[in-house]
């Protein structure tokens, strides 16, 4: 079994489009009839966009579709930067929750149901929708009813709904586990089972649906436990232990899962940065250990709640009133924006924090004097 990077295969796909594109003239064919040539390949690069993300809804909305078939309960309905909830009836607008994927789907059996039973039909839903569509849009042009420029528009959404269908058949096996629609119809096939994605699914699911870490179900938490005492476990099912033990505020069982986590070999994840951190702050009271650890987080990992709490947590650990009490504020700022809300756990212990913060001797005010040569003042 073969494992790709996901930049390996973003570029693979990238190449693929345009080699498309390359060999039929339509999109070049579009650009030139909305702009001049001064503007044609800004144009040619937005119009691609568009039709790669309307390409991305409607494969989604296939999943969907097939999901509502097979009787199975939908959860969550992504197609970057929106996030649509169905049980909550909740639709997010978000560019900062930075997904690892385009487009995704949560649909679930019923607790402890049978994942296997019209699977086929669910991860062919996406891929139906792209032939669709795109056979759609191909007939339209057939019928020469429209103008250049619409003909133009649409051949190329024909050609984007083609190279869709074909990339996801594609059988691949990312580095984290994840897998193209192409590679979960290979491993139904060989009869593969791996009932730890199924649990960590449901978890995911009753996240998903808004229901708290503290009211998920505790025989299949005890069945997530279970997978990753053994080993099994992905990133996703630490982490939705993570918050669940955070919950509860034990702090020695969300440790010992981190440091469990941090055994294991490859990379450490900035999440798993950030949850070592704040537990070297908040704990240990061991302030630049935690900051060290924190600087080693990149850029796009910490517009999150957590990585705010954890810088918070630093900065009462070294002493630095202002400092945390900023850091609070981006916390609630980015708890509040989460996609799933701030549970009660986390709240109490942001809360927390900030009442150490505050307890902080103030900063001393800061003082100025003017120096008798010409030129700015100085700050003592």
């Amino acid at each position: 079994m073969v494992r790709l990077g996901n930049g390996f295969v973003r570029i693979l796909q990238i190449l693929f489009i345009g080699y498309a594109f390359y060999s039929s003239d339509a999109l070049s064919d579009a650009g030139s009839l909305m702009a001049p040539r001064s503007w044609h390949l800004p144009v040619v690069i937005v119009l691609l966009a568009l039709l790669v993300w309307l390409a991305t809804l409607f494969h989604e909305l296939g999943h969907a579709t097939a999901a509502r078939l097979i009787g199975r309960r939908l959860h969550l309905i992504m197609v970057w930067p929106f996030w649509y909830f169905p049980k909550a009836e909740r639709l997010v607008f978000s560019f900062r929750q930075g997904p690892r994927v385009d487009g995704m789907v949560i649909a679930t059996p019923d607790l402890w149901g049978d994942w296997r039973r019209g699977e086929a039909t669910y991860l062919l839903g996406g891929i139906y929708a792209n032939l669709l569509t795109g056979l759609i849009a191909r007939a339209a042009v057939a019928t020469n009813i429209f103008g250049p420029l619409a003909e133009a528009i649409l051949m190329s959404f024909f050609v984007v709904s083609m190279v869709f269908a074909v990339v996801n058949l594609m059988p691949v096996w990312f580095a984290d586990r994840r897998r193209s629609d192409g590679a979960r119809l290979v491993d139904k096939w060989r009869v593969r089972q791996e009932r730890q994605t199924e649990h960590t699914g449901w978890l995911s699911a009753m996240q998903a649906d808004g229901i708290s870490p503290e009211d998920w179900n505790a025989d299949l938490v005890g069945k997530v436990e279970a997978d990753v005492a053994a080993g099994r476990a992905d990133n996703q099912a630490y982490g939705l232990l993570y918050q669940r033990y955070m919950e509860f505020s034990d702090f020695a069982r969300a440790r010992a899962l981190i440091n469990r986590r941090a055994s294991l070999p490859g990379d450490a994840p900035d999440w798993l940065r950030v949850a070592q951190s704040f537990f070297i702050a908040y704990l240990d009271k061991n302030g630049t250990e935690a900051e060290r650890l924190l600087n080693g987080v990149r850029s796009k990992s910490r517009a999150s709640y957590f990585y705010w709490r954890a810088w918070a947590a630093t900065r009462v650990a070294r002493g630095d009133r202002r400092g945390a009490l900023a850091a609070v504020r981006r916390a609630r700022s980015f708890g509040n924006r989460n996609l799933v809300g701030m549970y009660r756990g986390e709240a109490t212990i942001l809360d927390e924090i900030e009442r150490t913060a505050q307890a902080l001797a103030a900063d001393p005010p800061k003082r100025w004097i003017r120096i008798r040569w010409p030129g700015r003042p100085e700050r003592l």
